[in-house]
């Protein structure tokens, strides 16, 4: 699993088709009555690049770049030339669409709070009373402008074009809005059935066969072994000083912590999938044991002789964080 810095063919995507999709269980009752049950929160891009294949050298590129991605194993980036920029129309033209460059007023990403020095570059699609925010990992080079309040900022921040971070040297003050413009990819991979077969051809001179060429954007990348999802059981017996778990440990933990002030460490949270993992903790020692996150705050004092369940779960600001029951 793995991600390649390098953009899809941009004379094969202008032609390509696709946009935003969601997963919407619909549950019709015999009466007509319905319920509807959001499997994703936030939507799921999908594309065809066969229609940007018209000629045999766009075929050959289409064939080496799949090559060097090892079909669907590596991801890269995909311009969308309905949404590459934080334009409300989503693009940058200035034909005859009348639409103009990024501005720094572009998108608010943030407010400051005298404090954080990064902010994560985002998008926000409003109807009406409703808005859906957009998460940019990919930001086009060189394309990224930032504000502090309506003043441009040409110093003193960087943006990372790897995940869309936005970095100050010195953090906002607090109550300042924080904005900035830019143009931007999709993460993307080859889908499933392209991966077993790029069934291409040229059929005759200037006659091509190219089936749909299945391009699906990347959520949620980070890879995750097994047991994140199945579980595993780890026994630490006896201890006397502070242990640390990670998803690799295993879903039951056994610990008997024979001394006071013992401390067993959960994974860092911002760095695991919301919904899992989830771990069953067994203290069979003769001293408490204090359950805490990597910032060294106490989730939990588990009590000689008791077990608990730790799982990972959003709070009330969205923010992943470790429940305990």
């Amino acid at each position: 699993m793995g991600f390649h810095e390098v953009q899809f063919p941009t004379d094969i995507s202008y032609g390509s088709k696709g946009g935003p999709g969601f997963a919407t269980q619909i549950i019709e009752l015999p009466s007509g009555a319905e319920e509807r049950v959001a499997r994703w929160s936030t939507p799921r891009r999908k594309y065809n690049a066969a229609y940007g294949v018209k000629t045999p050298t766009q075929l050959s590129t289409l064939r080496d770049f799949y090559l060097g991605r090892t079909g669907a194993l590596y991801g890269f980036r995909y311009k969308d030339w309905v949404d590459f920029a934080s334009t409300a129309d989503g693009r940058t033209n200035t034909g005859s669409w009348g639409v103009a460059a990024v501005n720094h007023q572009d998108q608010v990403i943030g407010t400051g709070d005298g404090t954080a020095t990064t902010f994560q570059l985002i998008k926000t699609y409003t109807s009406g009373a409703y808005s859906a925010v957009r998460v940019i990992t990919k930001p086009v080079s060189a394309t990224t402008v930032v504000a502090l309040g309506a003043v441009n900022q040409t110093t003193g921040w960087s943006v990372d074009t790897t995940t869309g971070v936005v970095t100050f040297t010195t953090a906002p003050t607090l109550g300042t809005q924080v904005k900035a413009g830019f143009e931007f990819d999709v993460p993307v991979r080859f889908e499933k059935e392209i991966d077993e077969l790029l069934d291409v051809s040229v059929d005759d001179y200037g006659s091509m066969s190219v089936p749909p060429i299945g391009l699906i954007e990347l959520v949620n990348e980070a890879a995750q072994p097994d047991v994140y999802f199945y579980g595993g059981a780890y026994s630490f017996g006896d201890v006397t000083a502070n242990v640390s778990i990670t998803v690799n440990t295993g879903r039951a933990i056994g610990i008997n912590p024979t001394t006071a002030g013992v401390k067993l460490y959960l994974p860092d949270a911002k760095n695991l999938q919301t919904g899992g993992p989830f771990f069953f903790i067994k203290n069979g020692g003769t001293e408490a044991l204090s359950i805490r996150n990597t910032a060294d705050t106490q989730i939990l004092s588990l009590p000689s002789t008791t077990s608990c369940e730790v799982w990972l779960g959003l709070d009330s600001g969205g923010s992943k964080v470790w429940w305990t029951k």
